[in-house]
């Protein structure tokens, strides 16, 4: 079975074993439209997110803008009512298969370029070793 261990990165962007202070991450390859928009980019895991972002800064430095395939409101309480660009999108979590999921534009996170969320981690079994204070995901 295939399996990645997630890495804790503090602010500094340093590893860390601390799993409250620390936030998780995995590295991604993703490409929408055919063109690829992420390789190797650390990105962060939100089990409370329902809808996986990428940041819109990254779209727009992609070569052509992608095509969207829809819009959709996030739930946000400072930008209520917002639709943003919905994409389909072929992901790449290090170490697993491509998955095919939409993906939001949107400026948030604004710290990753990609947020991933629960119809991503869907895909897969998230795992927490606490003696090991390590986090696995592996293909459902």
């Amino acid at each position: 079975m295939k399996t990645t261990k997630i890495v804790n990165l503090d602010r500094q962007q340093s590893q860390t074993d601390d799993t409250v202070a620390g936030s998780p991450i995995v590295y991604v390859d993703a490409t929408i439209g055919g063109m690829s928009v992420l390789s190797g980019s650390a990105c962060l895991i939100d089990t409370g997110a329902e809808h996986t972002l990428i940041h819109n800064r990254i779209l727009h430095a992609a070569r052509k803008f992608p095509q969207h395939v829809d819009k959709r409101t996030i739930a946000d309480p400072i930008l209520a009512g917002v639709k943003d660009l919905v994409f389909r999108a072929n992901i790449t979590i290090q170490g697993m298969d491509e998955v095919e999921v939409l993906v939001t534009g949107s400026d948030r996170p604004e710290r990753h370029p990609m947020l991933i969320g629960r119809d991503l981690l869907k895909h897969y079994r998230l795992v927490y070793d606490p003696p090991a204070k390590e986090f696995t995901l592996s293909k459902r």
